[in-house]
C-alpha cells in the first residue's frame, strides 16, 4: 500500500499511465502528428471512409441507373399504349397495369365492376376499348401511311406560272415524294413481319409481295399489340380456325369492321366468328401451280 501527504492510500485505487503499444503511436503523440499505417496492418480512418465514400458514391450510381431506366420504360409504355392508357384512364376505381395484356386487363375490370357482357356498361366501355386499340394499332405500326401532299403548293405553282419547267419540277417533287411513302409503307411492313413468328423465314421484299405473303399470316392483333410491351412475338396459328379457336378462347377480340382500320391493320384481319381453314391460301395454291 502506498502513503500519499499521510493518507492513506490503496495500492489498487491508483490510477496507471496509458500504456502506448507502439514507437508510432509514441511519436504521434509527442509531436501531435498522424499515425502512417505500415504494410500489412489494417486501414485507419481516413482509408476507411475513403472507400465508405466509394460505396455511397457507386450505389448512388447504380440508383440513379435503375430510376433512369424505370423512367425510359414508362416513357415507353405512354408511347406504346397511349390509347389503351387513356382508355382505363376513363376508369379511376380501377388499378390498371400496362405491363399486362390489355384484353387481360379489360376482362379483369368487367368483374370487379360486375358487369355482365350483355349490360349496358359492358357494351359502353367494349367500343369504348374496340376504338382505342385500333388507335393504338396505327399509331404503332401504321402512323403517317399517307405522306404529306404537295397538292397546295402545285396549285399555286401552277396559277402563279403555268411554265413547262414548273410542271416539270413538280412532277419531279411528286414523284420523290411517292417513293419516300413507298419507302415508309415498306419499314411498316418489316416491322409488323418482325412482330410475329413466322413459318416462313423468308422476308418478302416489296409491298407487293407483303400484301400477297400476309393473306397466309393468322395471328391475333392483340398479341401483336402487346408485343409493343413485352417484347417477342406472336404465334401465326396457321388458319383461321386455329386463329379462332384461340382468339375466342381468350377473348382477345379485335374490332373487325371499325371504319378507322389503317391499311396495314385490315390487311392482318381475319373471320373470327365464321372461319374458314383454307381462306387466304387459295390464291396462293393457284399462283404455284
Amino acid at each position: 500500500m502506498l502513503v500519499l501527504s499521510g493518507i492513506f492510500t490503496p495500492a489498487w485505487s491508483v490510477k496507471k499511465p496509458l500504456i502506448i503499444k507502439s514507437q508510432a503511436e509514441a511519436k504521434a503523440k509527442a509531436t501531435g502528428g498522424e499515425i502512417t499505417p505500415g504494410k500489412g496492418k489494417s486501414p485507419d480512418l481516413l482509408s476507411f471512409l475513403h472507400g465508405a465514400k466509394s460505396g455511397t458514391q457507386e450505389a448512388l450510381k447504380s440508383v440513379h441507373a435503375s430510376e433512369t431506366t424505370r423512367t425510359r420504360d414508362e416513357d415507353k409504355l405512354g408511347r406504346v399504349l397511349k390509347h389503351i392508357k387513356r382508355f382505363f384512364a376513363k376508369y379511376p376505381k380501377f388499378n390498371y397495369d400496362p405491363n399486362k395484356p390489355y384484353t387481360e386487363e379489360f376482362i379483369r375490370m368487367t368483374k370487379e365492376f360486375n358487369w355482365t357482357r350483355y349490360s349496358e356498361e359492358y357494351r359502353n366501355a367494349r367500343k369504348k376499348l374496340n376504338t382505342a386499340s385500333v388507335l393504338q394499332f396505327n399509331e404503332n405500326f401504321d402512323s403517317g401511311e399517307t405522306g404529306e401532299s404537295n397538292s397546295g403548293g402545285n396549285k399555286k405553282k401552277s396559277e402563279s406560272g403555268g411554265s413547262k419547267k414548273s410542271n416539270s419540277g413538280d412532277k419531279k417533287k411528286k414523284s420523290e415524294s411517292e417513293d419516300r411513302n413507298k419507302g415508309k409503307t415498306l419499314r411498316k411492313w418489316v416491322k409488323l413481319f418482325n412482330r410475329i413468328d413466322l413459318k416462313d423465314p423468308v422476308m418478302p421484299k416489296t409491298v407487293r409481295e407483303f400484301e400477297e405473303r400476309v393473306k397466309s399470316v393468322h395471328a391475333n392483333i392483340c398479341d401483336v399489340l402487346h408485343t409493343d410491351v413485352a417484347g417477342g412475338k406472336a404465334t401465326d396459328w396457321g388458319n383461321e380456325v386455329i386463329l379462332s379457336e384461340y382468339t375466342l378462347r381468350t377473348d382477345k377480340i379485335f374490332p373487325r369492321d371499325h371504319p378507322l382500320a389503317g391499311t396495314l391493320l385490315r390487311h392482318l384481319l381475319r373471320h373470327i366468328n365464321s372461319p374458314s381453314a383454307t381462306r387466304g391460301f387459295e390464291e396462293t395454291s393457284v399462283r404455284q401451280k
